[in-house]
């Protein structure tokens, strides 16, 4: 194959500096460049050109559940992998090409993975990879890039480096005064050679034997038996790097074809055809029933005789073992100590799918094939075994220019190691299998193949054996987002506009194991309604040079709560801890048991590195971004503003004292007054991720507790006896009430000292026709309706119960009903999830504060955790969580001023002149009739649905559907006017539909001696006036540039 001669720079050396391009490049015959090598200074390049679709030296054992999502349990792609690159995130199939070599090559477990989303490939590149492996002496970059002849080899080069730079944490590279690096080329070996047994078995001296006659070539190689991992190579000369270590004549693979063309093929199709099994899982299916067969006609202890005369590769299967450890041979008991993992329900599945693909066989091929399928080998246990069989020794090996299974006697009885690097393909003009070595191999040490970095959940499952401190193991996560969410379709749809899924992994890098792509699919299915359509208007303009996307604070925060909240809820699965499970691998344990403990430990130590290091790491980097944001540098200057020393009323003393006695303080936060109200603040710096106070359970109002309050034991007593019949909602809301008048509870002082509530949904009518023609408006009395319809179902429990009191009216249930919407907090525990109130006084809200709720699995108690740091002297305030003034004034009771999360919503309605063609652009371009306005943010979508309303029929006309969105940014001169007018006279009618004007509320809020309610609604609506009016003043420069 005729090649373009190499020349790239890096940081102006070029790149015949670095490595040694072979003269021959532009006419080397072979199909590939597999390595170009070189040193320069403290870096070693290996640029690595074609690596196949895969690459893997093995088969995988779930490859044929990838058609079920829910089956695809132990997929690793977090490590660097080059097996399947369209699996890997942020990477879509089809920028995957297939070379025509079959070479495939394993990479050493020891190199770490770049984020996905930092490598995009340069242009002219179908696909690239890159991997960085760093310590205190040396640094190599691997570069796989299936490159084309237009490819922008500056840009490749611009990437690597400021890969490397990011990943150093410095702005050069390299280090400087660092030893030059080994690397794989002159790997020494380590200790003393092993001990070795002679393999002294006729049958399998037999095999060699027929596999020498047949033209298999290892003539460095002696198998022989090792004390640990069994069967093996053993180097008998020095094996040089890029040697070839064995080789096979094709005609000695079992193949697709080979299996097809079998008897027992023949004769198994027809049921697998008529049973709709699905193409491919026919196919393994009958590879199943060869290997089967095959083992009958060598000479096995499952038989007395052979099944039927011998093949050609009978001496192969006499030395297959009978007996592989996988999940699939473990009994319930040893399957349960996988309990944790995502083995236990993988091997179920695969049992499930195995057993129908069993049952489908059998007992009719007994009955139309009896000398064929003999019932004492065709058994439901040596059935699994053949399954077993194919995928820890299945290849994917090109054949006839088709890449596909084959089993390759010889090659296949080389033990795995990640630790060396080795390439395997099929040479079409020597019509051989070969198998080279990468990594030198001294003389007396074992020859390792390397079957690809896998997670041990995947050794396990595939091979039966499992590597302790597992450099490539990860832990599997798939995320969740119900269907009933209304933004579910949208939230799919930019899920897959960012190549981002569910399933995802974590790896066991000390300080960055979750990658980015786990963090953006997090960050688009935890987007509220406004964030997303803001979101889809400048997605792209959110995107870092680091591949993470950036939605808002809010959502930020949201991500690292759930990311950790996840993480305990996994590792709350496991029944032992990490200690236990190290001490009893110091006990005599079977291969079953070991092999269970390894794994799950594994899992657990990835976990627990994550919520040790990689969550306040990332909670750590958001903060260091949030500086950036001058709303937040206000904030920190505003904070720190405690310490005023004011006289305590006896109301606030004692539920201080109250409180200090039932809940646990963080050492540098206390009760301090601050502008003649009593606050949280800080003695001390408060780091992030700090437990600010914690509650134990006995502590929270919750339906529980109310049963057991024995200061209050009238009503308590009435509702322990009609528990039954209550919810925890409805005790809660009676208790409420019922405290209100009386307040003789053990939190007394807490509701003693609890400022009046402010929520618009306890407003007087008068008051509340402040917020007329707001959408608020609307929203409050659509909740009082559904509270009332509540509280009537509410007091007739009651009454049914005896339980009647002054108390349980309107008016106090709506009191009640508003006090637990704005306190209540969820209280997961022991697999359930209660509301329960946190007797804490409000605490001041700010946008660029955060506090998170917490409950841990196995923890009685609740910690309220600040996600950003103080300093000393400071008021620790609770966030706004992105909330828009109107959910802050009905959740809260606060309206923030110049809050830039504010948002006005509503609908378009422009008439009925709905053609279909209109139609059919607007569902063409997902453009709805609900939109958002923020200050200084009129979106696209907005403005592009209104172009598409006020088109007139020439426009309509020739307006292409399938043209892309842009097109929608401007139609004609005469609709974009129209549309500005249209928009205008909307906003304008908006505007003038307020009970008062900007000035007369900036007479109103100048007054001190206004109530509470008339303030904040003023507030609120004067900042709903600001919206549109900075709307209108865009749409009138926008009119004045198409005019220009």
């Amino acid at each position: 194959m005729e090649r373009a001669a190499v020349a790239v720079t890096l940081a102006h050396i070029p790149l015949s500096d670095i490595c040694s391009v072979p003269p021959s490049i532009s006419t080397d015959p072979s199909p590939y460049i597999l390595e170009l090598t070189g040193i320069h200074k403290h870096l070693r390049i290996n640029l690595c050109l074609q690596v196949p679709h895969r690459n893997s030296c093995r088969h995988d054992v779930d490859t044929h559940l990838r058609s079920d999502a829910e089956d695809h349990a132990v997929e690793n792609a977090s490590v660097v992998d080059v097996v399947r690159p369209a699996q890997a995130p942020n990477m879509a199939p089809s920028a995957v090409a297939q070379p025509p070599s079959g070479r495939c090559l394993s990479l050493p477990s020891a190199w770490l993975q770049i984020a996905w989303t930092t490598v995009i490939p340069p242009k002219g590149s179908s696909w690239m990879f890159m991997a960085l492996k760093c310590n205190s002496q040396c640094c190599e970059v691997l570069i796989v890039l299936n490159i084309g002849a237009t490819s922008d080899l500056t840009a490749l080069t611009d990437l690597i480096l400021s890969v490397m730079a990011e990943l150093r944490g410095s702005n050069t590279y390299p280090p400087q005064n660092a030893p030059l690096s080994e690397g794989p080329r002159q790997k020494k070996p380590k200790g003393e050679p092993p001990v070795v047994q002679e393999i002294d078995e006729a049958q399998f001296n037999t095999f060699l034997d027929w596999a020498v006659k047949n033209g298999a070539r290892f003539p460095k190689i002696k198998y022989v038996r090792f004390p640990l991992e069994g069967r093996g190579g053993l180097a008998v000369d020095d094996i040089n790097a890029d040697e070839e270590m064995c080789s096979v004549p094709m005609n000695m693979l079992i193949w697709n074809q080979t299996v097809r063309a079998s008897q027992v093929a023949i004769a198994a199709k027809p049921l697998l055809e008529q049973a709709n099994i699905g193409t491919e899982e026919q196919q393994w299916s009958l590879w199943y029933v060869y290997i089967l067969h095959e083992k009958g006609r060598a000479q096995t202890t499952w038989l007395s005789e052979p099944a039927s005369p011998p093949s050609f590769w009978t001496p192969y299967f006499q030395i297959l073992p009978e007996d592989i450890t996988t999940p699939l041979s473990f009994t319930e008991e040893e399957l349960e100590m996988l309990k944790g993992t995502n083995l236990p329900d993988a091997t179920r599945k695969i049992k499930i799918k195995l057993r129908t693909i069993y049952d489908t066989l059998f007992p009719a091929l007994f009955e139309s094939h009896p000398k064929l399928f003999q019932k004492n080998l065709f058994t439901w246990k040596h059935f699994t075994w053949a399954y077993q069989v194919f995928w820890s020794r299945a290849l994917s090996v090109i054949i006839d220019n088709v890449q596909q299974a084959a089993m390759v006697p010889l090659s296949d009885m080389l033990n795995h190691s990640s630790d060396v690097v080795v390439s395997y393909f099929s040479e079409v003009h020597s019509d051989r299998f070969i198998l080279k070595t990468f990594s030198a191999v001294s003389k007396g040490y074992q020859v390792y193949n390397n079957f690809g970095p896998r997670s041990n959940e995947k050794l396990l499952l595939n091979f039966g054996f499992v590597i302790r401190d597992n450099f490539a193991d990860n832990f599997f996560v798939r995320l969740g987002m119900s269907q009933q969410d209304p933004l579910y379709h949208s939230k799919n749809a930019l899920l897959t506009q960012h190549n981002l899924g569910f399933e995802h992994y974590i790896t066991k890098r000390h300080s960055n194991s979750i990658d980015a792509s786990l963090l953006n699919a997090l960050r688009i299915t935890l987007m509220n309604e406004a964030e997303l359509y803001f979101f889809r208007a400048d997605g792209e303009k959110r995107m870092s040079t680091t591949g993470h996307i950036f939605v808002s604070p809010r959502n930020e925060w949201l991500v690292f709560t759930t990311l950790k909240k996840l993480l305990h809820n996994k590792f709350s699965v496991f029944d032992t801890s990490i200690e236990h499970d190290k001490k009893l691998l110091e006990d005599k344990l079977n291969e079953a048991q070991w092999l269970s403990v390894v794994c799950r430990l594994g899992q657990k130590e990835i976990i627990q590195n994550a919520i040790d290091h990689s969550i306040p790491a990332l909670l750590a980097e958001f903060n260091r971004k949030l500086t950036q944001f001058p709303g937040y540098r206000e904030f920190r200057g505003t904070a720190s503003k405690a310490g005023n020393k004011e006289k305590v009323t006896p109301q606030q003393s004692q539920y201080e004292q109250w409180l200090h006695s039932n809940a646990t303080f963080h050492p540098s936060v206390t009760f301090s007054s601050v502008m003649g109200e009593r606050r949280l603040v800080t003695t001390a710096d408060l780091p992030e991720g700090s437990d600010v106070i914690t509650f134990p359970y006995k502590s929270v109002i919750s339906a529980e507790n109310i049963l057991q309050d024995e200061i209050n034991k009238d009503l308590s007593d009435i509702l322990k006896k009609n528990k039954g019949i209550m919810g925890e909602e409805q005790i809660l809301l009676t208790f409420l009430m019922d405290n209100k008048r009386r307040n003789n509870s053990k939190w007394a002082s807490f509701f003693k000292t609890h400022p009046p509530l402010t929520s618009p949904v306890l407003f007087s009518e008068p008051e509340l026709s402040e917020l007329e023609n707001t959408y608020l408006f609307e929203e409050v009395h659509q909740l009082r309706m559904e509270y009332e319809q509540e509280a009537q179902s509410l007091f007739s429990l009651l009454s049914e119960m005896k339980l009647q009191d002054p108390s349980h009216n309107l008016e106090n249930f709506l009191w009640a009903r508003v006090f637990l919407e704005s306190k209540a907090v969820a209280w997961e525990a022991q697999g359930r999830v209660e509301s329960v109130i946190l007797p804490l006084l409000p605490l001041p809200v700010h946008k660029y504060a955060s506090l998170s709720r917490v409950t841990l699995p196995r923890e009685s108690n609740m910690k309220i955790q600040t996600l950003v740091g103080y300093s000393a002297d400071s008021v620790i305030m609770e966030g706004t969580n992105g909330r828009a003034n109107h959910q802050l004034f009905l959740d809260c009771g606060v309206v923030m001023e110049n809050n830039d999360d504010d948002t006005l919503s509503f609908v378009l309605n422009l008439g009925n002149d709905h053609t279909r063609k209109r139609e059919e652009i607007l569902r063409k371009f997902d453009i709805g009739m609900e939109h958002f306005l923020k200050v200084g943010q009129i979106s696209p979508q907005l403005l592009s649905a209104v172009r598409v309303c006020v088109m007139n029929r020439n426009e309509i006309n020739a307006f292409d559907v399938t043209s892309a969105a842009s097109h929608l940014n401007f139609i004609t001169k005469r609709n974009e006017l129209q549309m500005v007018e249209t928009l205008t006279g909307l906003l304008e009618g908006m505007l003038s539909g307020y009970a008062t004007t900007a000035e007369q509320d900036a007479v109103v809020l100048a007054k001190t001696n206004i109530h509470k309610h008339r303030r904040l609604s003023t507030f609120y609506r004067r900042g709903q006036k600001h919206i549109i009016d900075s709307a209108l003043s865009q749409l009138l420069t926008h009119h004045a540039t198409i005019n220009g």
